[in-house]
């Protein structure tokens, strides 16, 4: 009979054996690491506990002249050349050939897990075997029945590492544990190898599964919506039930939250003559706020064109970027909550954007009867004010008229884009030009000049001179 020796270490990744013709009274192992025992004829694994009880009384000599069934000593021994050179030197000392040997390699605990005054003992009444849970090694019994049978009294170590599956996992994050769906829950962990996993809500049981050669479980359930606290306990081959595990909280959640409200354009947005008339001349980083669902994601659309998203803040508030086209936008907006459930879309609301300047002032002019000079045309007068300046400008536009770099004042033009207000001006030249602002913000150019030409009148005196005149009476 011929035993491969298999060391493990904790996290699975190191590994080193040898061929033995029977079980070694001394087992030297790293911190943390199992021992498994392979049948090499039949290729049989089990764990160092279950070989043991499964061949009590049975006798047989390793190199050393070990009884097989004597006691056996698990050591732990500071770092992994201790134990490959322990299993080397077994092997070398066995009359066998060193068999099918799986690669070795070299691995280093930290100090913080070696515990070097761990040594467990065997004999045939009673088995003190050593499982890893985490950082920290944890003893056990097992009692052995007389006349080569076996009783096996450990519980098993309680199942950890509960987690619902990221595929069902539908709230704002995958390991939030908070999803929408109510049956085909994924929940798995890992449990004792082989053991019998069964599942908790509360005290209610939601069944069990079994544990896999590799220690792991995963197992569906149903939850109605709410909160609830998932335990698992695992049960032996033994019947040995472990104690619960540390609960997993789920939330499920299936109630879809309401469609947002009040959605507007940002003031500081909302260029032009209103800051509240959702007229822009934005194309880009447009704000939109609203209000939703503390936590939920907000999505806004334009028709079924997805514009952008956003979270709302603890008093349900949001704002979101987006960028539109020039013309009308009808956007909609949908909340989507924490647990993954969509809400329907809110009341249509439009944002219109204009980012086309308008045409400049047309036909300035100023009127004729202000004109006194040789022709009411000619732009030349002596008066200096409630002078009446007209044009033409796009319909309702702000029109401002400078006289060269002074600005003047402003006016609206009218429904039919006319418009006209009286100025003052002094004696001297003017070039009177005019520029407009549309609803939405845009500047046009400067329109053409109107010049004119302010004359000072002559005093009365100056044009009669009585003392020089002369008259003659007969």
């Amino acid at each position: 009979m011929a035993l491969i020796i298999r060391i493990v270490s904790a996290d699975g990744k190191t590994i080193v054996s040898k061929t033995l013709p029977a079980l070694p009274n001394h087992i030297k192992v790293p911190p943390g690491a199992k021992v498994e025992v392979i049948d090499k004829e039949t290729g049989h694994k089990s764990s160092l506990p279950q070989y043991i009880n499964a061949h009590a009384g049975e006798t047989g000599e390793d190199g050393e002249g070990n009884d097989g069934s004597a006691n056996v000593t698990l050591e732990t021994v500071s770092n992994w050349p201790e134990a490959i050179a322990w299993l080397d030197s077994l092997a070398a000392a066995s009359e066998g050939t060193d068999m099918g040997d799986l690669p070795t390699s070299t691995w280093y605990a930290p100090e913080a897990n070696q515990d070097h005054g761990k040594v467990m003992g065997y004999d045939q009444n009673t088995l003190l075997i050593g499982g890893v849970i985490g950082a920290g090694v944890i003893g056990g019994a097992i009692a052995l029945g007389g006349g080569g049978g076996t009783s096996d009294t450990i519980a098993p170590v309680a199942p950890t590492g509960l987690d619902l599956a990221t595929a069902d996992d539908l709230g704002s994050a995958s390991d939030d544990n908070v999803t929408n769906k109510t049956s085909e829950l994924t929940i798995s962990g890992s449990a004792e190898a082989g053991s019998r996993v069964e599942l908790f809500d509360g005290d209610t049981s939601l069944g069990t599964t079994q544990a896999t050669e590799a220690g792991t479980f995963s197992m569906d359930i149903s939850l109605a919506a709410g909160i609830h606290a998932i335990t698992a306990t695992a049960r032996d081959s033994a019947g040995n039930t472990s104690t619960a595990s540390s609960a997993l909280n789920i939330a499920v959640d299936e109630t879809a939250p309401a469609a947002p409200t009040t959605l507007n354009l940002a003031t500081a947005d909302d260029s032009g003559s209103s800051n509240s008339d959702n007229l822009t001349n934005q194309t880009s980083n447009i704000t939109i706020t609203g209000q939703a669902e503390a936590g939920s994601t907000v999505e806004l659309f334009r028709g079924d064109t997805s514009l952008g998203t956003g979270t709302t803040a603890a008093n349900g508030a949001f704002s979101i970027d987006i960028t539109l086209t020039p013309g009308a936008n009808e956007l909609t907006a949908v909340a989507t909550d924490l647990s993954g459930n969509e809400g329907p879309a809110s009341t249509p609301f439009t944002v219109t954007v204009d980012n086309t300047a308008p045409a400049p002032v047309s036909m300035l002019d100023l009127a004729a009867d202000d004109d006194t000079g040789a022709s009411n045309t000619d732009n030349i007068t002596t008066k200096t004010s409630n002078l009446t300046i007209s044009g033409t400008a796009e319909a309702g536009a702000l029109v401002q008229l400078f006289d060269g770099s002074s600005t003047l004042l402003s006016v609206n033009a009218d429904a039919n884009g006319n418009f006209a207000v009286d100025i003052g001006l002094t004696v001297g030249d003017h070039a009177i030009t005019a520029q407009v602002t549309d609803a939405a913000g845009n500047i046009s150019s400067i329109s053409s000049a109107l010049e004119i030409q302010i004359l000072a009148e002559e005093p009365l005196s100056s044009l009669i001179d009585l003392s020089s005149a002369t008259q003659t009476f007969g």
